[in-house]
């Protein structure tokens, strides 16, 4: 597998990097894959090693304010923003590949994205994966907090708080839990506007599930106490009948760090199979 490098500027001029994971062969499909909130591209190697090995070349990029890509940590102007960050991934993306089939995959915050990217934009994609989406917290924050954000995002949107996740939450493999935490370019700093902005649109998304008209595998492990299970699955009953919404028993946030990783694995490279 060939690791090419580069990266794309955005509308309000940040850098953001991003790299093609290339399969030997000339690829049958394309991924473009959205990371999370507070980590980076370089956490889906093993992603990016199982499809390029099935001949399905990846790409990643950094969301702005995370990993490499330039941008206050944690910070969006607004949502809108993040959803033209890869819509211009994706002009590279088919401008390189006009004739493949191309799939948008997203995790947790970058679920969010795809999801909201798939109701609002239309571009030549062939499916859309999204596991452990962030369209709603497993925990409640504190009320009186909200409010005070609220106030706090009208006069300093860019005020930073630590979105307090415990990173035992995050995969029931402790070597992961470690690489996590030791890992420099994971961080939990969240401003006012993107948390609220991020919450909104999970909220968007599910009231506007129906709108759904492409393939789409949803998916979030019952044991997820970082993000809303009952929220994708609220989406999934909301959007009909191009959804596969599948639960995985006892799995925490990160699936693809889970030891079922392989299943999911397989069971996305299905869903690809039946549409390319």
């Amino acid at each position: 597998m060939e690791i090419l490098t580069d990266h794309i500027s955005t509308s309000d001029g940040l850098t953001l990097k991003f790299k093609y994971w290339t399969p030997e062969n000339y690829p049958k499909a394309i991924i473009c894959l959205v990371h999370g909130f507070g980590e980076h591209q370089d956490r889906y190697q093993h992603v990016a090693e199982f499809f390029t090995k099935k001949d399905i070349g990846i790409f990643t990029y950094d969301q702005r304010g995370h990993g490499i890509s330039e941008g206050k940590r944690g910070h969006t102007p607004s949502f809108r923003q993040l959803m033209e960050d890869l819509d211009q991934m994706l002009d590279l993306v088919i401008q390189k590949f006009p004739d493949l089939p191309i799939f948008l995959y997203g995790h947790s915050m970058g679920g969010n994205v795809v999801l909201n990217y798939n109701l609002h934009y239309q571009k030549k994609l062939k499916g859309i994966i999204a596991t452990s989406p962030w369209l709603g917290l497993a925990f409640q924050p504190p009320k009186i907090k909200v409010a005070l954000g609220k106030i706090v995002n009208s006069i300093f949107p860019k005020f930073t708080e630590e979105l307090t996740i415990d990173s035992g939450h995050i995969s029931r493999d402790k070597k992961i839990v470690e690489m996590y935490k030791n890992d420099p370019l994971v961080h939990g700093k969240i401003t006012v506007r993107a948390f609220l902005e991020i919450q909104h649109a999970g909220e968007n998304a599910i009231e506007n599930a129906y709108m759904q008209e492409r393939p789409l595998y949803l998916c979030h492990g019952t044991a997820d106490k970082v993000t809303s299970a009952l929220a994708s699955e609220t989406f999934a009953k909301n959007a009909g009948s191009l959804v596969k919404f599948q639960l995985w028993e006892d799995c925490f946030h990160e699936i693809h760090n889970e030891p079922e990783k392989e299943k999911l694995f397989e069971t996305i490279l299905g869903f690809i199979r039946d549409y390319i």
